[in-house]
């Protein structure tokens, strides 16, 4: 590995210097991104979501499960969505637009917003939006950067994740690991790093430095760069919320389209909508038809009509958009 890499994570107060890192480092510590308010207000949403999730057999977690009460999840081996036996050491709160207003008005925040159209440029949209819950035992991850999807070493961010701190974040309580400046690494040092020691779990820490933050904070960092999960040895428990911002092209972690409740769907604007992946791409795709005749779901700059199998003497009857109730 290159002998210049950036040997702590920087921070920022101001946009402006956050932006500065990221081109320089590839991840910035953006502190106080929270008000103290909306910081109340996300931890409150927060731990009452996942409380509830785990008291009623619906918690996606790492850990020991109650007999009888779990199913395997296909999302990875060990991963169980139930009721986890104690306090399990990794929980996900999934899909958190359909799980109160606060997460919809931090995605759609004008300083979230303004860090991915620095990395993204002005087309974008998110691609998950969820809450990580990390406790003691939880061991190190996979040192990865988070391009890997892609079948190529891109030469620009394609994708983009903003941490946002709702507890401290100490070292010993599993801070996010990085390697700073590792997102201009060219081709063959990206290929060299994939098959060597860099891969896989950490042989040490000499290379990584952590992400030290208080509640309130936002970790960010462009896709390229390399990191991983730290282990957790402290009895302190950790929680974030996770915004994932991508180019269009690339493939949703969390469908919005399919998956935003019907409840919330009216709530939202023209732009949480677009937010939320709702814009037809040009001639590439995300356009989608209403699933029935009185369905006003659609995409921010189309509307198209509602349009069943249509026979002679069939009652089936198309709709169109502006006449759909």
């Amino acid at each position: 590995m290159p002998d210049d890499l950036i040997r702590q994570v920087p921070r920022a107060r101001s946009l402006e210097d956050g932006k500065r890192n990221l081109n320089e480092a590839g991840v910035t510590i953006h502190e106080d991104f929270l008000s103290p308010d909306a910081l109340t207000a996300l931890q409150e949403r927060f731990i009452e979501q996942a409380e509830l999730e785990r008291e009623q057999g619906v918690a996606w977690f790492n850990g020991e499960p109650e007999d009888g009460k779990c199913v395997e999840a296909f999302i990875k081996p060990g991963s169980w969505i139930g009721t986890p036996k104690g306090e399990p050491y990794f929980q996900n709160i999934s899909f958190l637009v359909n799980k109160g207003r606060v997460f919809i008005d931090l995605a759609s925040s004008r300083l979230a917003l303004a860090y991915a159209g620095h990395l993204l440029g002005d087309r974008f949209n998110m691609i998950a939006l969820s809450g990580i819950i990390v406790g003691k035992g939880a061991p190190l991850q996979d040192l990865h950067f988070d391009q890997l999807i892609m079948p190529f070493v891109a030469p620009i961010p394609s994708v983009m994740n903003i941490f946002v701190v709702l507890s401290d974040y100490d070292e010993d309580m599993g801070a996010t690991r990085f390697i700073p400046g590792t997102h201009l690494l060219a081709e063959p040092a990206v290929n060299q790093a994939q098959s060597g020691p860099m891969y896989g779990y950490f042989p040490d820490h000499k290379e990584t430095v952590p992400a030290v933050a208080k509640a309130g904070d936002a970790i960010i960092w462009d896709g390229r760069v390399w990191h991983g999960q730290g282990e957790s040895t402290s009895e302190k428990i950790r929680r974030s919320i996770s915004m994932i911002y991508a180019r269009p092209f690339l493939k949703p972690i969390e469908l919005f389209a399919a998956s935003i409740s019907d409840e919330v769907y009216p709530t939202l604007s023209d732009e949480e909508r677009a937010l939320f992946d709702h814009t037809a791409d040009g001639g590439w795709g995300a356009r989608f038809a209403p699933r029935h005749a009185h369905d006003r779901r659609c995409n921010t700059n189309a509307a198209f009509p509602y349009v069943p199998e249509l026979r002679r003497g069939s009652p089936a009857q198309a709709v169109r958009f502006d006449k759909i109730d």
